[in-house]
Order: structure tokens, then sequence, then C-alpha cells
């Protein structure tokens, strides 16, 4: 009765361990660290990074303007400026904050579609996942009730077995069977553990971006965050843009098993859900993995958005162009 519990035991603690949540606690990911921004609010100087975004955005000719005008509208000693000049300045105060504002408001758009999706994909590994639990367990509870009874059956057959020996035939054999029975179910429960796999019908998510898939209005990326995410960072030690670290990034990941290869259509289709699929545990887990390092790289963009508003408030200024 010990031996059948501590296999039954065994066996569920295997069936959590293979889990991929649970491997991501224990197991080494030789990927590399995420790259974080290069921002610094304590430095009156705009980072790459900043000076990289508002050349994407086209606005390094409306702050050279903004600074030339600054000197001439707030010269040291004098009370007036032009007044052409002040509103010349106010207008290109106004351009730049507002292309900021809409970039960040385009940032606010694509997270709330990724919002929708990490919301479904937790649904759905929180559904598949307690569908998986329950079934390990109805297993095990079938496990120690057989085994229970059976090994109840045999020694009450060995009972009275100095009296009629013929009775150690049947109490061996049902020994033999209650040994046997915990081991069919817990076979069952490490097949189990992995969970079940539902069809289910293609719905694209924001990663399909990433790969170069057909544009579709509910899953498209505004064109400043599509640039920042396919432009190479002034720090890029290997000339790589963010969207090709982020997908070197998972094919180098070991916690990912259902994406290793970049150029494979299968593993794509699978991730982004542009094709029907056959979902499991394991493949809703990586989804939401990347869909949540996406939304982490998109929101990086803030950091120099908030740069480029201390450039306009004069608190900074950018770099001498070389």
């Amino acid at each position: 009765m010990l031996a059948a519990f501590l296999l039954v035991y065994s066996v569920d603690m295997h069936a959590a361990c293979s889990f991929s949540l649970f491997n991501r606690t224990h197991r080494d990911c030789q990927s590399r660290l995420p790259v974080f921004s290069q921002s610094d609010l304590h430095s009156d100087v705009a980072s790459p990074e900043a000076v990289e975004l508002a050349r994407h955005l086209e606005l390094i000719p409306l702050f050279q303007r903004l600074e030339e005008l600054r000197d001439k509208v707030q010269p040291p000693g004098r009370q007036s400026s032009n007044t052409e000049l002040r509103e010349e300045f106010r207008d290109i105060k106004e351009e730049i904050t507002e292309k900021i504002v809409q970039t960040r408001l385009e940032v606010d758009f694509v997270q709330a579609e990724l919002a929708v999706e990490l919301a479904a994909h937790n649904e759905l590994l929180n559904t598949y996942s307690r569908a998986r639990d329950d079934a390990v367990n109805r297993t095990n509870i079938w496990a120690f009730r057989t085994n229970g009874a059976l090994w109840a059956v045999a020694e009450g057959l060995d009972i009275p077995t100095y009296k009629k020996p013929r009775y150690s035939i049947p109490s061996g054999s049902i020994g033999i069977i209650a040994g046997i029975v915990p081991s069919v179910f817990s076979a069952f429960a490490v097949r189990e553990s992995s969970g079940f796999g539902y069809e289910r019908e293609p719905y694209p998510n924001m990663l399909t971006q990433l790969f170069d898939y057909p544009r579709l209005t509910r899953t498209d990326i505004p064109a400043s965050v599509l640039t920042y995410l396919h432009a190479k960072p002034a720090y890029a030690e290997h000339g790589e843009s963010r969207a090709d670290w982020l997908v070197n990034r998972w094919v180098d990941d070991k916690n990912l098993s259902v994406f290793n290869d970049r150029k494979s259509r299968s593993q794509k289709d699978a991730i982004t859900g542009m094709v029907q699929s056959h979902l499991t545990i394991q493949l809703v887990s990586d989804r939401l993995t990347m869909l949540q390092q996406l939304s982490a790289m998109i929101n990086q963009i803030n950091r120099p958005l908030l740069e480029l508003m201390m450039v306009v408030r004069g608190t900074k200024h950018l770099p001498p162009a070389n």
C-alpha cells in the first residue's frame, strides 16, 4: 500500500514538473537578457535612443528649429521678443507635442489589442490547466481506490491460509493485480499530465506583424510602433532590430518548446494563430510568454518619448549633429 502511494505521488509530482509553467522557475534559460533602454532622466542630453526615435518620427528638423527660436524668443537680459518668432516657437512646440501624443496613443492602440489577447490566453491556460489537473486527480483517485480494495481482498484471503493453504493462490494473484493496476493508472496520469488538445478556428494574434503576415484591421500596428520594432537600436550588439532580437530570443529560449525555428512555416502558423490549430497547454503558454514580451518591448518606446517631451520643454537638448 505504501509503495503504491509513493508511486502515485511521484507520478503526480512528475506531472506538475513536466508542465512548462513549473519548469520556467527551475530550468536554466540560456537566452540573452532583455534589452533595456538607455534613457537617463538625470542627463541634460537626450539618449541615442531618443534621437533615433525623433529621426523616425521626422522631428529632428523641428527640434533644431525649436532650439534656434528658443535662443531668440528667450534671450538673456531682454524682456520681450519678436511676436512673429514667439508664434512660430509656439506652433512648432504644438506640432512636436501633437506628434509625441499621437505616438503615445498609437502605443495604447496596440496595447489595447494585446491586453485582450493576453486576457484570452490567460483564460484558456487556466481552463486547460484545470481540465488537466482534474483528469490527473481522477486517475490518481482511482489508483488509490483500486489499490486499497485489491490489497484488502488479497490480505483477507491470506488470513485463513494457516488452515487452508489453497487460499494463498488467489491471495497472491490478487496481490499481483493490486500492484499492476495502480501502475496502469499512473501511466495514464503521466500521459494526462501534458494536458489535452483542442481544435480551434484560426484567430490571428499580434505576433503576425513580426513575421510579415498579411495585415488585418484588428492586429494592425501603427507605422510609428512598427518602425520602432523593426529599427536597429544604437546599443544593439549584433546589429539586429528589436523585432529580430525578440524572435532570436524566443528561438534560443529553452523554456519555449513550440517555437525553435524562425524559418518553419508550421511553427509560425501555430504561434500566430493564422491557421486552425490543435491548441495545447504548451502552445497557449508559449503564446502567452511571447505576447507578454512583445507588449513589454513596445512599452519601452515610452521612455524615449518622455525624453523628447523634456526636449520640448527645454530640460533636455539633442546632442550636436555629427
